[in-house]
């Protein structure tokens, strides 16, 4: 996923990882269940994508995305009771109004900064510590989850990011 620089955390790359790998998984599943037999050897490339599986979750369940957390279990036949835990948390603290407010969290004394910098340089942009859904700005799991402040917009989004988890 990170080729060319492992910091550079453009939060799209989980995105175009975790939702290939659930396709993936699910039509292997299914043709398993139904008894297709597959044209190509499917089980013996699953023992590899695993491996990529583990090393994207790995990086990626620092995040809490509930929905990536959903797709992992489902494609490593687990049932983390810690995993469902976090699950749960992460949906029961999205925001329930789904409007883009202002939010501005860089003054908070509870805070402490992350102190790499951002992918634009920035420094005291980003947690170091993941907040609660409904304390950030992050309303879509491609979005940078320990960011700190937004400008908001005032507009309301859908409730895709919620339901999907």
């Amino acid at each position: 996923q990170k080729i060319t620089w492992p910091l550079d955390d453009n939060f799209s790359d989980d995105e175009l990882s975790f939702l290939p790998f659930f396709v993936y998984f699910y039509s292997l599943k299914a043709l398993k269940s139904e008894g297709v037999p597959s044209p190509w050897n499917l089980h013996d490339l699953a023992r590899d994508v695993n491996i990529s599986l583990r090393r994207s979750w790995n990086i990626a369940s620092k995040e809490g995305s509930d929905l990536w957390s959903t797709i992992y279990l489902f494609c490593m036949d687990l049932r983390d009771p810690k995993v469902i835990e976090q699950i749960v948390h992460n949906l029961r603290n999205w925001p329930l109004e789904l409007i883009t407010w202002k939010v501005e969290n860089s003054h908070r004394l509870d805070i402490r900064f992350n102190p790499e910098t951002d992918r634009w340089g920035r420094i005291h942009t980003r947690s170091s510590r993941l907040l609660p859904a409904n304390e950030r700005p992050q309303y879509r799991w491609n979005a940078d989850p320990y960011n700190l402040n937004d400008v908001g917009k005032s507009s309301e989004i859908d409730p895709g990011p919620w339901q999907i988890g």
